[in-house]
Formats: C-alpha cells, sequence, structure tokens
C-alpha cells in the first residue's frame, strides 16, 4: 500500500517520514458487488483509496426552474 500512496498525486509533495504516517493509519477493508460506500451529501469522515476492482459514482441530477422573464 506504501506503494500505492506514492503514486497518489495527493499524497505526491510528503516527505517519507509523513507518508510512513499515512499509511499506518490505513485500514484495508474490501467491499462486495453492490455495496455502499458513502451517500451523496453526508458528512464524509474517511477517504477510500481504491487499489482494485471498479466503483461506480452515482450524482443526482437536480433540476433548477428558473422564473421566466
Amino acid at each position: 500500500m506504501y506503494e500505492l500512496l506514492q503514486r497518489i498525486r495527493l499524497f505526491s509533495g510528503l516527505d517519507e517520514a509523513a507518508l510512513l504516517a499515512v499509511h499506518k493509519r490505513i485500514q484495508p477493508v474490501a467491499f462486495d458487488a453492490g455495496d455502499i460506500l458513502c451517500r451523496e451529501g453526508e458528512l464524509g469522515d474517511r477517504m477510500f483509496i481504491i487499489d482494485g476492482g471498479d466503483v461506480d459514482v452515482l450524482l443526482r441530477m437536480l433540476t433548477t426552474v428558473l422564473p421566466s422573464r
């Protein structure tokens, strides 16, 4: 996982000590097909780094009705 972190642009500016600190906090988790990782609008308390498999990201489309002039 350390090598994966090195390739992620978000972490590219970190020195080795900082990158190791991030690496120590990682908790690998496996999900099954159809599992929901998070829902749009929910407050997040974690970050997902996808190391393998596929993920679908679905967004609700909001329609805004503008008043006519």
